[in-house]
C-alpha cells in the first residue's frame, strides 16, 4: 500500500538540504571547509538555542505549539502530544511510524530529491521533499530544526508546504517544544489519540502529528 494512505492530501514538507563548500576558483587559498548542514529560510535553529549539548537518545513529546506563518486559511497545527524518538543520529519515528529514508521512499514509491536527518547533541535537522510536478504531482515540503535549551527540552522551528502544477505553493510554519518523557528510545510509539492496541499510525498521520496536515 503505498500511495493510497497519502492521496487526497497534502504531504506537507521544509526545504532542508546538506550542502558542501566548493572551492571557490583558481590557486592558493586555505584548506576548504564543511560547513555541515544549510537550512535555508524560513526553517532555522531558533535563536538562543544550541548551546548546550546534551544525550538527546530518547522519547520526546511535541507541547506548546504555537503558528508563526501560513498563506492557508485553514491551517492544521503540529498535534501537542505527539511523541518523536530519536536515537544518538536522529529521529528514529514520529508518532510510532518509521522515518527512515529507505521505508519513506519505499511507501511513496519513488525517491526524494532530499533528505537530512541528524543530530549533533546541540542542534537537530530533520527534513524531507520531493517535486513531482512533472508527474502530475506536487511539490511537498517538510522539515524541522531544534536547538537545546536544557537537558530535557529543545526548542523547534516546523516547516511544511506543497505546490501542485500550475498553482501557488500553500505553507505554514509553526513553532514548539520538545520535552523529554523518557530516556529511552521506545520504537513503537502510539499517539494519544490512536487506541492502545490500534494499529500503526499511516504514514501522513504520522507527520501531521510533527508538521499539521489537512
Amino acid at each position: 500500500m503505498k500511495l493510497p494512505m497519502l492521496r487526497g492530501s497534502s504531504l506537507l514538507f521544509p526545504t532542508i538540504m546538506l550542502s558542501v563548500a566548493c572551492s571557490g576558483g583558481g590557486g592558493g587559498g586555505g584548506p576548504i571547509v564543511d560547513p555541515g548542514p544549510v537550512l535555508p529560510a524560513p526553517v532555522q535553529v531558533p535563536a538562543g538555542s544550541g548551546g548546550l549539548r546534551i544525550t538527546m537518545a530518547g522519547t520526546w513529546e511535541i507541547r506548546n505549539t504555537m503558528l508563526v506563518d501560513t498563506n492557508n486559511s485553514t491551517p492544521v497545527l503540529p498535534i501537542d502530544g505527539t511523541r518523536i524518538v530519536i536515537d544518538s543520529t536522529g529521529i528514529t519515528s514520529i508518532r510510532g511510524f518509521s522515518v527512515d529514508r529507505t521505508e519513506l521512499e519505499t511507501i511513496l514509491g519513488f525517491p526524494f530529491d532530499w533528505y537530512v536527518n541528524q543530530v549533533d547533541g546541540k542542534t537537530m535537522l530533520y527534513g524531507l521533499g520531493y517535486d513531482r510536478r512533472a508527474q502530475g504531482g506536487a511539490r511537498e515540503q517538510v522539515g524541522l530544526a531544534g536547538g537545546t535549551i536544557d537537558d530535557n527540552t529543545i526548542v523547534v522551528d516546523s516547516f511544511s508546504s506543497t505546490q501542485a502544477s500550475g498553482q501557488d505553493e500553500v505553507f505554514q510554519r509553526a513553532s514548539y517544544t520538545l520535552a523529554r518523557v523518557a530516556i529511552s528510545a521506545a520504537p513503537q510509539v502510539q499517539s494519544p489519540d490512536a487506541s492502545p492496541t490500534g494499529p500503526t499510525p499511516t504514514l501522513r498521520q504520522a507527520l501531521r502529528g510533527a508538521f499539521g496536515l489537512h
